[in-house]
């Protein structure tokens, strides 16, 4: 493969088939036995209070280079190291470790890069507003660079079938749609650690943040409903 190749593998549904030439990089937790034989970098980016069991296993026996977010999290793993936070700009948008990651790739000098497993567009509030916005900034960067993306088969991150204006009432009905899924879904962020972390005027619940009062929450999707013209 010609070029500084990258597979990124997120925490969705994976990455299929055989993995390329170059390096592979993951999130969070332990990957799969395929992907962890090839991985060569990690990110742990949350801090000591924000982690799962899971996070805290895998910062603990990461055999690679593990991106952490302090110097308190570093000492437990010799392989880890402080994230390079100095290095982004104050203006560039992070959200997320695929953010993370994405700055640091195209820095190193990447020319193409995979994403597997970055099913933003399908996961909660906070994935679908803020963290696939900003990953959409960075892979505009990454195009205008002249970095190649591309993602797995399955992966619904960029897709949009229809082109606003030449198939302006198919794009539309459409673009309603993900926004009634996207009402329906009362999942605020990806939950894990963050359930035990309280926030004034927000109640959290079981494995994913709920919204206590989930009646006025249907409420409100019909009452949208009923104004769309779908």
């Amino acid at each position: 493969m010609v070029g500084k190749h990258l597979t990124f593998v997120g925490m969705g549904r994976g990455y299929k088939g055989p993995l390329p030439d170059g390096e592979v990089w993951n999130i969070n937790v332990e990957p799969d036995k395929r992907v962890l034989k090839r991985l060569t970098r990690s990110f742990q980016l949350h801090p000591h209070d924000g982690r799962t069991k899971s996070e805290d296993a895998w910062l603990l026996k990461c055999p690679v280079t593990l991106y952490v977010c302090s110097r308190r999290d570093a000492v437990f793993n010799e392989h880890a190291i402080v994230y390079p936070w100095e290095k982004v700009p104050a203006t560039a948008p992070i959200s997320s470790s695929f953010d993370c990651a994405m700055f640091l790739a195209l820095a190193e000098g990447f020319t193409s890069i995979d994403f597997a497993g970055a099913d933003l567009q399908a996961g909660t509030l906070r994935e679908r507003l803020l963290e696939r916005v900003s990953l959409a900034y960075w892979l505009g960067v990454a195009g205008g660079m002249g970095v190649m993306v591309t993602f797995d088969h399955d992966s619904c991150l960029l897709k949009h079938p229809y082109r606003y204006g030449r198939d302006y009432w198919r794009e539309r009905r459409w673009a309603q749609q993900q926004c009634l899924s996207a009402l329906d879904n009362d999942e605020l962020d990806d939950g894990g650690a963050k359930v035990n972390r309280r926030i004034k005027g927000i109640s959290f619940s079981g494995r994913h943040n709920k919204n206590r009062n989930g009646e006025a929450h249907t409420e409100r999707s019909s009452s949208v409903s009923a104004r769309l013209h779908v």
